[in-house]
């Protein structure tokens, strides 16, 4: 997944910075490439260049605001079936915008509704983030 560019005075070189300031779960985003990894801060390693994420309220979106934004900006929705996938026996939803992959997400036919909800609304909060 490749959302954000990287300003290099705002990476952090692990143990430096605030991750320790933070619970261990907490995501921080680590420079790889031209891109990012998400990671936890239980799995940073020494060496690593990271960046805290965004820290504020994010609102809960509707369906229709989600689907407003898949819409309007010309998303794409692919699948891969629990054999092709990373994930055995989990069904995958790939969401692309800009001709980028930028969300993978595990979905169950009885709550795929649900698990489109819910990428959608991660998929717009790191969107959003890319603009503070």
């Amino acid at each position: 997944m490749r959302l954000f560019s990287f300003c290099m005075k705002e990476l952090s070189v692990y143990p430096q910075g605030r991750a320790d300031e933070l619970p261990a779960d907490s995501v921080v985003l680590v420079l790889k490439d031209d891109g990012y990894l998400e990671k936890t801060v239980s799995e940073l390693q020494t060496g690593d260049l990271y960046k805290t994420k965004m820290h504020r309220l994010i609102r809960d979106r509707g369906l229709q605001e989600c689907l407003e934004y898949f819409l309007l900006n010309r998303m794409q929705l692919s699948y891969k079936t629990g054999d092709q996938s990373e994930v055995q026996g989990s069904d995958i939803m790939i969401f692309t915008l800009n001709e980028q992959e930028v969300a993978f997400f595990p979905t169950d036919d009885d709550y795929i509704m649900e698990d489109f909800h819910s990428a959608m609304q991660y998929i717009i909060d790191t969107e959003e983030e890319k603009e503070y």
